[in-house]
């Protein structure tokens, strides 16, 4: 079915372009580019980040806000980024739900 195989074929495309502007927007993540509901929270939100980082080891106690946030920006983009792949991986269905839907497109 040609029909099918069409819509089918408009459906991966279009989850393939979701999947690459998501994955885009975290390789590319900063903690200043986020929104923030109250702006007036965000030297909260900053501070309490910068907290988090030095708490946690991934930056010196003595580090500068700028250095902790920096450290945020890149723990977001490794670990979401891997868990992301983990997830999706390269393709969006495994093979056996490729060959299903293959089968019921031709049937």
């Amino acid at each position: 079915n040609s029909v099918g195989s069409m819509c089918y074929m408009i459906c991966l495309r279009i989850w393939a372009r979701s999947k690459a502007k998501l994955q885009d927007a975290i390789v590319n993540f900063s903690v200043h580019n986020a929104q923030c509901a109250v702006e007036s929270d965000r030297e909260i939100v900053y501070r309490n980040i910068a907290a988090l980082q030095k708490a946690c080891g991934r930056v010196p106690r003595d580090a500068t806000m700028d250095q902790a946030l920096e450290a945020f920006d890149e723990h977001v983009r490794n670990t979401l980024s891997r868990q992301f792949n983990e997830v999706f991986g390269r393709f969006a269905f495994t093979h056996s739900e490729y060959i299903l839907v293959g089968m019921a497109i031709t049937s």
